[in-house]
């Protein structure tokens, strides 16, 4: 039937896709993401979804927004969260609002997420955790805004490799001793290794995608 037709939105490109749905959700969807919504969706707010994107719910008392991931699911009636979601695990990140995370595999154990919190759902093990977000960059991929307050250099190369798409090899173990702080808006890779060159005295040098970091 017409009402069981699915629509997939999928974002294989290497921009962030804006996604309009039909009770004017907006949905803005990483690149290596997809979402899966049928025909009923204004009769029923269900959407099944892969990959990571940010979510701005629509607010509708009568009618909760549910997200169907891997062994988990997510509800709401209207709020701002991002969600990033593998084989292995899912993550929620709470801008504003309210939201509701727990596992298919055990109902009873539900998470309350409000903003600043974070909700982690392990496959392994079923379980679900719950803590504030201290990941200042969780929604760089989106605003292209890139901020370090004294960041531990691991954490700065994480957010780095996940920004830029590259591999960090640190050669000189002493550079994880250090932290950083700075911020970007729009950054080029060549502008945060001049800058980390610079405040560090760290010696960047690339190789394709490649980055080896020793000190001088």
């Amino acid at each position: 039937q017409h009402i069981n037709r699915p629509f997939v939105v999928s974002n294989d490109g290497p921009q962030v896709m804006k996604v309009v749905l039909p009770d004017s959700s907006v949905i803005n969807l990483n690149s290596h993401s997809k979402l899966t919504y049928f025909a009923s969706f204004s009769r029923k707010r269900t959407i099944s979804f892969e990959g990571e994107a940010l979510f701005e719910i629509k607010r509708d008392v009568h009618s909760p927004f549910v997200i169907k991931t891997v062994e988990s699911e997510i509800k709401v009636l209207g709020t701002s969260f991002c969600v990033s979601t593998d084989l292995k695990n899912t993550s929620v990140i709470v801008s504003h609002g309210k939201v509701a995370f727990y596992s298919t595999l055990q109902l009873h154990d539900t998470l309350f997420l409000e903003k600043g919190d974070k909700g982690i759902y392990k496959a392994q093990g079923s379980s679900l955790e719950k803590q504030r977000n201290k990941d200042l960059n969780f929604l760089a991929w989106k605003d292209h805004h890139l901020v370090f307050e004294k960041t531990s250099m691991d954490k700065v190369i994480a957010d780095l490799e996940r920004y830029f798409k590259i591999k960090v090899e640190v050669k000189n173990p002493e550079i994880y001793q250090l932290s950083y702080t700075s911020e970007f808006t729009n950054p080029t890779l060549d502008e945060v290794l001049r800058e980390m060159e610079l405040v560090l005295n760290i010696k960047p040098e690339i190789a394709g995608n490649n980055i080896l970091l020793n000190l001088k």
